[in-house]
C-alpha cells in the first residue's frame, strides 16, 4: 500500500531530485560516490542536482590522487571537485542524504534531524532499493517522476530494517590505505552506486521531468 504523502520538509518540494553524498573529509568516499552517481544518471543529469561534503571536510582541497585515480580507471570525472563542509541546511534541502557509515548517519541526523528518514549509508541504500516492490513505491499516474522518488524514499525508510539485516552496510575509509583497499572501496562504490542509480531511474519511470509543468 502506497504511504501517504509526507510533510512538506520531507521528499521533493520542487526543482530537480536533490541528492547530497556525505563522508568524514569530502576527498575520498562521497565525492567519489557522487560522481559515479552523476554519470550513470547522465542521461536524466537535468533532473538531478548531486552535490557532496564532509562532517570533517578538508575544506577547498581536491579529490585524493589514489581516489583520482581509481576515478579516471572507472571513467568518471572528478577533476573540478574541492572539499566542502556539511551544511545543516543543505543536508535539510535535500530529497535523499547518502552517507558512508552507520556513524555518519547518526552524525549528519544530529546536526540536521529532519532527514532521519531520507539518510542512508551507500551499502544499505543499495539493499534496500533492490527490496522495494514497484507497486508499494507506486503514486498516483499522474505524479512527476520528482513524486515518485520521493515515494520510494519514504518507502525504503519504512523497509530498511528487514533489508539489511545481517548486512554489512559501512564502507570502509580508503583515506592514506594501501592500494588494494582503494581499489576495493572504489569497485563497491562503482557496482553499489550504479545500482542505486539504475534502481531511481525504474522505480522512477525512466527519464522525465521531475516537477509537473503548469500548464493553466
Amino acid at each position: 500500500m502506497p504511504l501517504p504523502s509526507s510533510p512538506p520538509d520531507e521528499g521533493l518540494v520542487d526543482g530537480p531530485f536533490r541528492v547530497l553524498v556525505v563522508c568524514t573529509g569530502n576527498v575520498c568516499r562521497s565525492p567519489l560516490t557522487a560522481a559515479v552517481l552523476r554519470a550513470r544518471l547522465a542521461p536524466c543529469t537535468a533532473d538531478f542536482a548531486i552535490a557532496s561534503a564532509g562532517l570533517r571536510a578538508l575544506e577547498g582541497e581536491p579529490i585524493d590522487p589514489p581516489v583520482a585515480a581509481e576515478a579516471a580507471r572507472l571513467g568518471v570525472d572528478v577533476s573540478e571537485h574541492r572539499g566542502r563542509a556539511f551544511a545543516a541546511d543543505e543536508a535539510a534541502a535535500a530529497d535523499l542524504v547518502i552517507v558512508a557509515t552507520r556513524r555518519q548517519r547518526a552524525l549528519a541526523v544530529e546536526l540536521a534531524p529532519s532527514i532521519v528518514r531520507r539518510t542512508f549509508t551507500l551499502l544499505e541504500l543499495d539493499a534496500v532499493l533492490a527490496h522495494i516492490d514497484a507497486d508499494d513505491a507506486s503514486v498516483d499516474a499522474d505524479a512527476s517522476a520528482g513524486e515518485r522518488l520521493a515515494q520510494v524514499v519514504r518507502v525504503a525508510s519504512r523497509d530498511r530494517g528487514p533489508a539489511v539485516r545481517g548486512l554489512s552496510i559501512d564502507l570502509p575509509d580508503p583515506y592514506r590505505g594501501s592500494p588494494t583497499l582503494h581499489r576495493g572501496v572504489a569497485d563497491l562504490v562503482d557496482a553499489s552506486a550504479t545500482r542505486v542509480a539504475d534502481r531511481l531511474l525504474e522505480l522512477a519511470g525512466g527519464c522525465q521531468p521531475l516537477v509537473s509543468e503548469d500548464v493553466s
